[in-house]
C-alpha cells in the first residue's frame, strides 16, 4: 500500500478471518479497495471465477503473489498419496492455474512463495519439498516464455506462519538455520522483487553448523562444504580416529559418551550423562523425525552406512552401542568393504534365513547351491520392506 496499490484482492479458502480484520479496516481507511474472495486456488473453475470478476469489476490485474500452502509432515515411509496431494494441491495446482489463467495479461510481477525445503531438503517434508520444487520450475518456465516470475525460497518465519505455529524455531537453530522476522519478510520481498533471477533464497544460515547437518550427496552445496572444511579444518572422521588404537573398554566408553551427547543435542537435554543406557530412545522423547536426524548424524560421524530404521531396531543406547561396535569391528577386519555394509546385510540375511527366505541377487546360484534362496513373491510385506530398505542403505540412498 505504501507503494501506491489502491486495489487488492485477497484469495483464501476460508475467506476473511477475524485476525485479519484490523488490517483490512486499516487499508480501507487509507483508501485501498480490498476484496476478499473465498476460493480454493487448486480448483480451476473457482479460480477462473475470481479472475473473471477482477476483469469485470476492477482495474486491470497487474501482479500476483501466490503464498498458499499447507503441511502434512512425516518420514517417507509414513507418507501416503493422500498426504502428498494435500500438500501438492495448493502449490502445484494453484500455481499452474494462476499461470494458465493470467499468462495473457501484461503482469508486472508473478511471485511464488517457495521454501528452503526445495533448495536443501527438509527431513519429514518430502511432499512439501516436491510441491515447492514445482513452483521453482514454474518460475523458470515462465521466464523462458518471456513472462515475469520469481520463486522465493523462504526460510522459517518467526511469530507468524507454519514454523511459528509448530514451534520449530529451536529445532532449526540446532540445524544451523535462523528465523526471519515478519518485518524482514516485507523488506526482503521488496528487494527480491527487483531481481531478474527466477529463483532466490532468503534465510539466515550458520554454514559451519548447517553443512554438517546436510546429506553428503549432491553437488549443490559442494562449494560451500569444501570452503567450510578448509576454514574450520573439520573432518567427519574425527570420531573414527578417536575410536582407533584404544582398548575395547575405552572404545565402548567413548562411543557411549558420543551417543549421549548426540541424543542430548537432538532432544534438548542439559546433562548428557544423565541419559540412562537402558531407557528407550522414544521414551526419552525421540520421534520419527528426530530418529532420522539421529541416524544421519551417526552416519556422518562414523562415515558408514547406517540403516534408516536404526533407532527402531536398537531402541536403547545400550543395544545401539553394541550394534555400532559390531559395525566398527567388521570395518577393521575388512578395508575393502564400506563400514556397515557387510554387518547390515548380514543382519538382514540372518533374519530372512531364520524364516527360510532369502533374496539372492546372484542369478548364477541355483536353489541347490543356496538352499535358502527364494523369489520375491515368497516374502511377506514386512520382509520385502526390510530387504529393500537395507539395499537402498547399502547403495547410499
Amino acid at each position: 500500500m505504501q507503494r501506491g496499490v489502491k486495489h487488492l484482492v485477497l484469495v483464501s479458502r476460508s475467506g476473511s478471518k477475524a485476525a485479519a480484520k484490523k488490517f483490512l479496516d486499516q487499508w480501507e481507511r487509507q483508501g485501498v479497495t480490498v476484496v476478499v474472495a473465498q476460493s480454493d486456488v487448486s480448483d480451476l473453475n473457482a479460480l477462473r471465477g475470481v479472475i473473471d470478476n477482477i476483469e469485470r469489476s476492477l482495474p486491470p490485474l497487474r501482479g500476483i503473489i501466490h503464498a498458499a500452502g499447507v503441511l502434512s509432515d512425516g518420514i517417507l515411509q509414513q507418507q501416503t498419496w493422500e498426504k502428498f496431494m494435500t500438500v501438492l494441491a495448493p502449490k502445484v495446482l494453484g500455481g499452474w492455474h494462476l499461470h494458465r489463467l493470467t499468462q495473457h495479461l501484461p503482469l508486472d510481477f508473478f511471485v511464488l512463495f517457495s521454501s528452503t525445503a526445495s533448495l536443501f531438503g527438509s527431513r519429514g517434508q518430502s511432499n512439501h519439498a516436491a510441491a515447492n520444487a514445482f513452483l521453482d520450475t514454474l518460475a523458470h518456465f515462465r521466464q523462458a516464455q518471456g513472462l515475469p516470475a520469481l520463486s522465493i525460497h523462504w526460510g522459517a518465519v518467526s511469530q507468524v506462519g507454519a514454523a511459528a505455529d509448530r514451534q520449530v524455531e529451536s529445532y532449526i537453530q540446532k540445524l544451523g538455520m535462523g528465523t526471519i522476522a515478519p518485518e524482514q519478510v516485507l523488506q526482503g520481498l521488496e528487494a527480491l522483487m527487483q531481481s531478474l533471477s527466477p529463483e532466490i533464497a532468503m534465510a539466515p544460515i550458520d554454514w559451519a553448523t548447517f553443512l554438517p547437518n546436510m546429506p553428503e550427496h549432491g553437488s549443490f552445496l559442494s562449494r560451500w562444504r569444501a570452503a567450510n572444511r578448509t576454514a574450520s579444518g573439520s573432518d567427519y572422521s574425527e570420531l573414527r580416529q578417536q575410536l582407533q588404537g584404544v582398548s575395547a573398554e575405552e572404545r565402548r566408553d567413548r562411543l557411549i559418551t558420543y551417543l549421549q551427547n548426540q541424543v542430548s543435542q537432538i532432544l534438548g537435554f542439559s546433562s548428557p550423562q544423565s541419559i540412562d543406557l537402558q531407557t528407550g530412545l522414544f521414551d526419552l522423547g525421540m520421534d520419527s523425525l528426530t530418529a532420522l536426524e539421529f541416524r544421519n548424524r551417526l552416519q556422518r560421524s562414523l562415515q558408514c552406512s547406517i540403516p534408516s530404521t536404526v533407532a527402531f531396531d536398537y531402541p536403547t543406547l545400550s543395544s545401539l552401542v553394541d550394534f555400532l561396535l559390531q559395525q566398527l569391528s567388521a570395518a577393521d577386519q575388512s578395508q575393502t568393504e564400506p563400514l556397515g555394509r557387510a554387518a547390515s546385510q548380514l543382519e538382514t540375511d540372518q533374519h530372512l534365513q531364520s524364516s527360510g527366505k532369502l533374496i539372492s541377487l546372484d542369478t548364477k546360484l541355483t536353489p541347490e547351491q543356496n538352499p535358502v534362496q527364494a523369489t520375491l513373491e515368497q516374502l511377506s510385506d514386512e520382509e520385502a520392506e526390510t530387504s529393500l530398505m537395507n539395499t537402498l542403505d547399502n547403495l547410499g540412498y
